[in-house]
């Protein structure tokens, strides 16, 4: 991870990384690291507003997953990845002590499905095993299928629909009277070493765009008033942020880089850089996170 200031990132991972890079305390947050059945995870939790201002996220948990690239996994190693997501995302519906029996888990899949850097949500949606029909329509299939009630929605975006991601998902949760949310969105990285092969999990919800600088209204509990939470994968890097990244692995400290190129960098024009294999890594990578919400929602759980 560069330490150049033009660092542009939606994990909370790299954020600290990044100050701690420059020496900076960092007041408010805790912060472990291990490996799971081969899959590495880094756990920070944000407990103070001090510690929200420096990461520049709310307070919460943020989990990070870090594995190699989809295609090249086994499907021992796919299997893990889902396990081991699974078993987050339940801790994290446990913390918030997300009450199942109270209606379905709603599943968001945010992007634009046309848009290949941008369709990890829809994608991922796609593969989710949806429930919540079935205690109606056929309980003994229900009980046969073993995963919790859940639905499953993508709102598109803004430009197609000409509706607000926040208004039509509250809709649908209010709708269907859903227990909880998981929002499935695009992210932007700090590294181009983590696209494709990263997930980031947290229980504070999400704003919709975020990644490239398209904030649209959280989607968060106050909203939609039950727990929301959120998982990212990063297809995007910052062109700025890769320029950064590349010059501090060549070895050059921030204060060598020519006055131009660092007032350039820094000038916060907005150009997204995505690997050209993004979309085959979102095809590999989208059935393996639906197992792990599956995984999460088995009602034996």
């Amino acid at each position: 991870m560069s330490s150049f200031s033009f660092l542009r990132s939606d994990l909370a991972n790299e954020k600290r990384d990044a100050l701690l890079s420059d020496g900076s305390q960092i007041e408010g947050v805790s912060f472990e690291s291990g490996v799971s059945r081969g899959v590495s995870y880094a756990r920070l939790q944000i407990l103070s507003p001090r510690g929200a201002e420096l990461i520049g996220k709310p307070c919460g948990t943020y989990v990070t997953l870090s594995f190699d690239p989809p295609r090249t996994l086994s499907d021992e190693g796919r299997s893990s990845l889902s396990s081991v997501l699974g078993d987050e995302l339940f801790s994290l519906m446990s913390s918030k002590s997300v009450d199942f029996s109270a209606g379905p888990v709603l599943v968001v899949g945010l992007g634009n499905r046309r848009l290949a850097v941008d369709a990890v949500g829809p994608a991922v949606a796609s593969e989710i095993t949806v429930t919540s029909h079935l205690p109606r329509l056929d309980p003994d299939l229900f009980r046969a299928v073993g995963i919790r009630s859940s639905a499953a929605f993508c709102p598109g975006v803004l430009g197609d629909t000409g509706i607000e991601t926040a208004s039509s998902v509250s809709a649908v949760c209010r709708e269907i009277s859903a227990c909880a949310v998981i929002v499935v969105d695009a992210l932007a990285a700090g590294s181009r070493s983590r696209l494709g092969c990263t997930v980031q999990l947290c229980d504070t919800g999400v704003s919709p765009g975020s990644g490239v600088g398209n904030d649209r209204q959280a989607l968060d509990e106050k909203l939609l008033g039950c727990p929301v939470f959120a998982l990212g994968v990063p297809t995007v890097v910052d062109l700025a942020t890769l320029v950064g990244e590349t010059l501090g692995n060549a070895g050059f400290p921030p204060d060598s880089i020519p006055p131009a190129l660092d007032r350039e960098l820094s000038s916060g024009k907005e150009f997204f850089v995505a690997p050209r294999d993004i979309d085959a890594a979102i095809e590999e990578l989208a059935p393996i996170i639906a197992a792990g919400i599956d995984d999460a929602l088995r009602a034996e759980r």
